[in-house]
C-alpha cells in the first residue's frame, strides 16, 4: 500500500511538472523536489521504522548534494537533468530494497549490496576526491544504503538493470 502511495504521489509530480509551460511558473513542482519532500517527511516520521527512515535520510543526502554540486558545477543545467537524477536515485533504492528483500540469505544479500555499491563507485557524477563527504553513508553497517553520493543515478541504475538481466 504504501509502495502504491508514493508511486501514485510520484506519478502526479511527474504529470504536474509535464504540464508546467515554463520553469518560470513559480506553481511548478519538479519532480526532484516532490521527491525531497516525500523523502523528508518519511525522515522525520518518528512513527516509521528506522531503517526506513534512514533510507529516507539517504535520499535526501544524496539529491542535497547533487543540487548543491550541480549549482556549483554546472550552474546552466536545467531542473529537468535534477528531475532525471532524482527519479533514477528513487528507482535505484526501490530496486535496492526489493532485492534485499527478496534475499534468502545473508551471503545472497551482501552480494546485492556490493553489486550496488559498486554500480553507485563506478559511477560518480562530480568525481568529488572528499571521501569522507561522498562516502559518509559507508562506513561500517550503520545505513542499509552504503552508497556514495557523488553517484550519477542514471548511469547506476542501467548498471544494475543490466548486471541483473532487467534490460
Amino acid at each position: 500500500m504504501k509502495k502504491t502511495l508514493a508511486t501514485i504521489v510520484l506519478l502526479s509530480a511527474i504529470t504536474h511538472a509535464g504540464m508546467a509551460q515554463t520553469k518560470n511558473d513559480s506553481t511548478v513542482v519538479s519532480i526532484y523536489q516532490e521527491i525531497v519532500k516525500m523523502s523528508k517527511e518519511v525522515a522525520n516520521d518518528k512513527s516509521k521504522n528506522i531503517e526506513v527512515r534512514k533510507i529516507a535520510t539517504f535520499k535526501d543526502d544524496a539529491l542535497f548534494y547533487m543540487a548543491m554540486r550541480m549549482g556549483e558545477q554546472m550552474p546552466d543545467s536545467t531542473i529537468m537533468v535534477l528531475d532525471n537524477q532524482a527519479i533514477a536515485l528513487y528507482n535505484f533504492i526501490h530496486l535496492f530494497q526489493t532485492k534485499i528483500g527478496r534475499s534468502s540469505s545473508h551471503k545472497e544479500r551482501e552480494k546485492i549490496l556490493k553489486m550496488f555499491q559498486d554500480a553507485s563507485f563506478k559511477h560518480p557524477r562530480f568525481n568529488d576526491m572528499d571521501y569522507d563527504l561522498v562516502r559518509a553513508y559507508c562506513k561500517g553497517d550503520k545505513y542499509i544504503t552504503r552508497f556514495s553520493l557523488d553517484t550519477d543515478w542514471v548511469k547506476a541504475l542501467a548498471y544494475v538493470r543490466k548486471e541483473l538481466g532487467l534490460d
